[in-house]
C-alpha cells in the first residue's frame, strides 16, 4: 500500500505525521485476489496525545478500502508542534501494487471523465474532480492545490454545501491561495446556512467556548440531523448523555443515537465510551461498566492514554453518571 504524505490539513501546520506501525496487509484479501486497486480518504480529529480519533470516511472506491485505511490510521501517532487545539485533518490512502501502474492509469481515467462532466456543468463532478486532483503525486502538490481549489470554488458558487466549507478551510490555511481569515469565516457562514455539518460543528465549538450552551446545542443538533454522518451523531449522543444541564440531557435519546451508528462509526473506542456514558445516564450500571472496560481495552491496544477513560470507569463503578462541560469530547 502507498499513502500520500504529508497529511492534508484544514488549518496551519500543527503536526508531523509519524506512522508508529504499518498495517500487515496492504490491500484487503478479497480485493487483492481480484486485482482491485483504489483509494480511501479519511477525516479525523487530532487531540494533544497525537492519536487520530473520531474517524470519518470522506470517500473511497470500495467499502473495504475505507475499513483498511481506518485500521491503518488508528496505528499512527503524530508529533504535535503546538498543543491545546484539537484540529480536523484528512489523510488519503492509495491501495495499489507497487509494481503496477493500474492505479495511476485508473486515476488518470477518472480525472479525465470528471473533467468532461465538470466542463459540462455537473456540480457534483466539479467537487469530485477537486478531490481526485488531491491524489496526484506529491511533486505536483502546488499545482494540484491550486487546481483543486478552482474546482472547489466552482462547485461552491453553484450551491454545493460541502464545497463551501472546503473553500473556507482552504482560505483559512492558505493552501492553493493566499490565506484570508475574513473570507474564510464568510464562506463558513454560508456553508452553515446551507446546513453543512462541519461548519455547524465549528459554530457549535465557538458557541461552547463563548458560554452559549443553547446556541451550541442548536448547531450540534443541526449537524446531526442535516448531515447524517456517524461523527455528528456520536457528538450529539455524547452531549445528550453527559452535559451538565438537566434540561438538555436525554439519556434514552443518547442511547438510541449511539446504537444507530454501531456499525458505521469508525472510532470503536469512542463508540464504547459514548455507549457507556449513555448507559450510565439511564442507570444501567453493570452494562455501562462493561462498555467502558471495552473502551479502555481498545485504547490500550492502540497505545492511547487511558487516564480520562479510567476516571469515567471509576465514576460508573460508584454509580455516578457524567456531568461535563458542553465542549467536552470522549477523546
Amino acid at each position: 500500500m502507498r499513502h500520500r504524505m504529508p497529511i492534508r490539513k484544514t488549518g496551519r501546520v500543527f503536526a508531523i505525521s509519524r506512522p508508529s506501525s504499518e498495517p500487515r496487509r496492504a490491500i484487503p484479501p478479497r480485493l487483492a485476489s481480484r486485482g482491485v486497486e483504489g483509494w480511501a480518504q479519511i477525516q479525523f480529529l487530532l487531540p494533544d496525545h497525537g492519536h487520530p480519533r473520531d474517524l470519518r470516511l470522506i470517500a473511497s472506491t470500495e467499502p473495504e478500502f475505507a475499513r483498511a485505511a481506518a485500521d491503518a490510521l488508528r496505528h499512527w501517532t503524530f508529533t504535535l508542534r503546538r498543543t491545546g487545539l484539537t484540529r480536523t485533518y484528512s489523510q488519503r490512502f492509495n491501495f495499489s501494487n507497487n509494481r503496477s501502474a493500474r492505479h495511476e492509469h485508473m486515476l488518470a481515467d477518472v480525472i479525465q471523465h470528471l473533467e468532461e462532466q465538470a466542463h459540462e456543468g455537473d456540480v457534483t463532478a466539479m467537487y469530485r474532480l477537486a478531490w481526485a486532483i488531491e491524489s496526484l503525486p506529491t511533486d505536483h502538490a502546488s499545482l494540484s492545490d491550486s487546481t483543486s481549489l478552482q474546482w472547489l470554488y466552482s462547485s461552491a458558487v453553484h450551491g454545493l454545501r460541502d464545497a463551501m466549507y472546503d473553500v473556507s478551510q482552504r482560505l483559512r490555511s492558505g493552501r492553493g491561495c493566499k490565506a484570508d481569515p475574513t473570507k474564510a469565516d464568510r464562506w463558513r457562514s454560508i456553508a452553515a446556512a446551507h446546513g453543512q455539518p462541519d461548519a455547524l460543528r465549528d459554530l457549535a465549538t465557538q458557541a461552547a467556548r463563548s458560554d452559549s450552551p443553547a446556541e451550541a446545542i442548536f448547531y450540534i443538533r443541526g449537524a446531526s440531523a442535516l448531515g447524517g454522518r456517524p461523527t455528528d451523531t456520536a457528538r450529539l449522543a455524547w452531549l445528550l448523555a453527559t452535559i451538565d444541564d438537566d434540561t438538555a440531557r436525554e439519556g434514552r435519546r443518547a442511547l438510541d443515537l449511539i446504537n444507530s451508528i454501531e456499525q458505521s462509526y469508525l472510532d470503536e473506542a469512542a463508540w464504547h465510551e459514548i455507549h457507556a456514558a449513555a448507559l450510565a445516564e439511564t442507570g444501567q450500571w453493570r452494562t455501562a461498566i462493561a462498555a467502558q472496560q471495552s473502551a479502555i481495552k481498545q485504547l490500550n491496544k492502540l497505545g492511547i492514554p487511558t487516564d480520562d477513560a479510567t476516571h469515567r470507569l471509576q465514576a460508573y463503578e460508584n454509580q455516578r453518571a457524567l456531568r461535563l462541560p458542553l465542549d467536552s469530547l470522549p477523546y
